[in-house]
């Protein structure tokens, strides 16, 4: 996995400590949901481009009525709350 033509930077010296939040949402027929969270690995001192090593396994319910997948970049931070890079993006 690449992310590509990173512009905001979020630490001192036009760098990030990036890593990606993914959040699935599924609705099968019956109208049960399936949630699951996960997150990659950390590019550390990324400029602008990232590159991950991490599988996610996500269980789907079929037949699905409804699904989603919401991608947030993110900057690690060892003091402070960590920070979002870009608005989430779901596909």
């Amino acid at each position: 996995w690449n992310i590509l033509n990173i512009s905001v930077f979020r630490d001192y010296g036009v760098r990030n400590d990036v890593y990606v939040i993914g959040k699935f949402k599924a609705v099968d027929m019956y109208g049960n949901e399936t949630h699951a969270v996960e997150k990659t690995d950390i590019h550390r001192c990324a400029n602008d481009e990232a590159s991950f090593n991490w599988r996610w396994v996500l269980k789907v319910p079929a037949p699905v009525q409804e699904a989603s997948l919401e991608l947030t970049m993110m900057d690690e931070e060892k003091l402070q709350a960590h920070d979002q890079i870009y608005h989430p993006v779901v596909y």
